[in-house]
């Protein structure tokens, strides 16, 4: 808080009336005042560093707690998805072993067509050699 009386006292040694001095004065101290009770003390500011930097902590923890949590369920949709494509190549493995079976039978069956059409092949060769040599002799 300013001193109106000193401030008076320097304003009338500068050669302002005295009444005016003591105005003036008054004046100067209502604002300087008005001035200091807007700035912030050293105690407020220590204050609020303290409750920015305990809120600060605060949210690391919950942030550390959320990633922990985090992770955790990486984990287990990453073993979840371990156990799916297991599941997965099992089930392709499987289905590969019965179309390789299917393919199989169908070889077979392909190999039994094939000996059947040559049978028919051979025994149409010999009917029509058979009958081109009883035309030859026979007619």
């Amino acid at each position: 808080m300013s001193d109106t009386v000193t401030i008076a006292r320097k304003l009338k040694s500068g050669g302002v009336e005295w009444e005016e001095a003591q105005i003036h004065a008054e004046a100067i101290t209502a604002a300087v005042d008005d001035a200091l009770g807007k700035v912030a003390t050293k105690a407020f500011v220590v204050s609020q560093v303290a409750e920015l930097r305990a809120e600060n902590a605060e949210l690391r923890g919950e942030m550390q707690t959320g990633f922990a949590e985090l992770r955790g369920e990486n984990a287990e949709l990453r073993g979840e998805m371990q156990t799916g494509f297991a599941e997965l190549r099992g089930e392709m493995q499987t289905g590969f072993a019965e179309l390789r079976a299917e393919n199989a039978e169908q070889r077979v069956e392909d190999k039994a067509s094939q000996l059947n059409q040559l049978r028919w092949i051979v025994g149409t060769i010999a009917a029509i050699g058979s009958l081109i040599i009883a035309t030859e002799f026979f007619a």
